[in-house]
């Protein structure tokens, strides 16, 4: 008892630790918001004008919700404007289909929207997921933009992140701070005043960088006249660039492309991906299992005591289901009148069996571990089962081997549960007696053994 007790404790640990790592991010990004509520609701309890409360019928837009909490405003609309010569005095969290600044919004925007301009003055932050922007005024502090089409032409006066499909910064755009760019065709002809970093596909300049410039292209960079940048370049690209005289003010450094490392680091990417996915399904496997295991005590005891009696039958016609139970599916579905019996009944019966199986395998290697044998129908089949869960995820981790061996555990667990007797199928996999009789008489003339 010690050691089923030991395991659980070992690997509820685990889970917790894994699940605060996940949640104490999210935790952290809600907590001004939960000040702030906090703070308007003790506000309109104490009598005061502060509080979450519904705007006027005035400004409240004809479709959609609207409601401010303190200094924020909640708003999801069919357009959002501010009018020319209009001061409006909040941070904004919207959804709409058009959001337009042509006055002054003295805050932060949070905008989710399919076109978004600001032709007036944005004091604060913009951050925001559109098709298209188009900043013809001031953003006075820093700009996040996921879009489409990019297109500037007035002032940012922090630093810009920006992503897009296409990204174009006229003559008269200025950036303050500096410029962290993501595109598939980027055309820059104004001015970044802090340092530079853009990648993406093709990049046209003829505008200024004054600090440092990092480029990384794969379609090639096409300087033109007035371009410059003010400190070091780095650039990567498909072939090396003749930059002239006075382009660039400090060290200008080319790096050759090299697709063997770009494929090391998608490589990479995707083993830790993969990685982060084993984890992930090990975790959910720990509650789905330990809930089944635990509901279902009998029916997993008898599932897996049918591994431990007869495994090579139990895996030959796991496999064998598991080739014909697709080609049954699609049979059925093909034919019309059967089209209902192969998506609502079949189909989710299989998916089902399938990742339920390795709980029954689990449930008999952990009892084997445990040195339980026939105890494995009277003693709790959950420690046993988490245990065995383990070794199943760290043996499946392995590359290719690993996906073999899953394989065959579903081969294992599918061929137990066939046979169980609830399924009514478990008489089809029994041999034929042979009857003793043959037909022929016990006794035959002449032999002295008539009766």
């Amino acid at each position: 008892m010690n050691a089923e007790r030991n395991i659980i404790a070992s690997i509820v640990v685990i889970v917790i630790a894994l699940v605060m790592g996940l949640t104490v991010s999210a935790a952290a990004d809600g907590v001004a918001l939960g000040k702030a509520v906090a703070a308007a609701a003790t506000g309109a309890a104490s009598g005061g004008t502060v509080g979450i409360q519904m705007i006027d019928d005035s400004v409240t837009p004809s479709s959609g919700m609207c409601i401010t909490a303190n200094t924020m405003r909640f708003e999801q609309t069919g357009s959002f404007l501010v009018p020319e010569g209009e001061t409006q005095s909040c941070d904004v969290y919207i959804w709409t289909q058009s959001f337009n600044v042509e006055g002054t919004l003295d805050g932060d925007a949070f905008v989710w929207a399919q076109w978004l301009t600001v032709d007036g003055t944005l004091t604060q932050d913009l951050a925001a997921f559109a098709q298209d922007v188009t900043i013809n005024g001031i953003i006075g502090d820093d700009v996040r933009v996921f879009a489409q089409n990019v297109y500037i032409h007035g002032t940012i006066k922090g630093d810009a992140l920006i992503g897009a499909a296409n990204l174009i910064i006229y003559e008269d755009a200025v950036i303050e701070g500096s410029l962290l760019a993501g595109a598939g065709r980027m055309t820059h002809r104004g001015t970044v005043k802090g340092d530079a970093r853009i990648a993406g596909g093709e990049l046209t300049m003829s505008g200024a960088i004054d600090g440092n410039a990092e480029l990384l292209t794969d379609g090639g960079i096409t300087l033109l006249d007035g371009a410059h940048i003010g400190g070091d370049l780095i650039y990567q690209g498909p072939t090396r660039i003749e930059f002239g005289s006075g382009i660039c003010s400090g060290s200008i450094t080319f790096k050759q492309q090299d697709d063997e490392n770009e494929v090391a680091a998608i490589i990479d990417f995707t083993g830790r991906f993969k990685s982060a996915l084993h984890l992930f399904c090990f975790i959910a496997a720990i509650v789905a299992g330990s809930i089944l295991i635990a509901v279902t005590k009998n029916h997993a005891r008898k599932t897996a005591n049918i591994i431990r009696k007869k495994p090579l039958k139990s895996v030959g016609i796991g496999f064998i289901a598991f080739i014909c139970m697709p080609i049954i599916i699609i049979l059925s579905i093909v034919f019309i009148v059967t089209i209902p019996l192969g998506l609502l009944v079949l189909t989710p019966a299989y998916i089902v069996a399938l990742y339920i199986a390795k709980f029954y395998v689990a449930l008999w290697l952990g009892s084997m571990i445990l040195r339980r044998g026939d105890a494995i129908m009277t003693r709790s089949p959950v420690p046993p089962m988490l245990l065995g869960l383990l070794c199943v995820y760290i043996i499946t981790a392995i590359p290719v081997v690993g996906t073999l061996i899953g394989v065959i555990i579903i081969f294992f667990g599918l061929g137990a549960l066939l046979q169980r007797k609830e399924t009514g199928l478990a008489t089809a996999f029994e041999p034929t007696p042979v009857s003793e009789d043959v037909g022929l008489p016990s006794a035959f003339p002449g032999t002295g053994t008539e009766g």
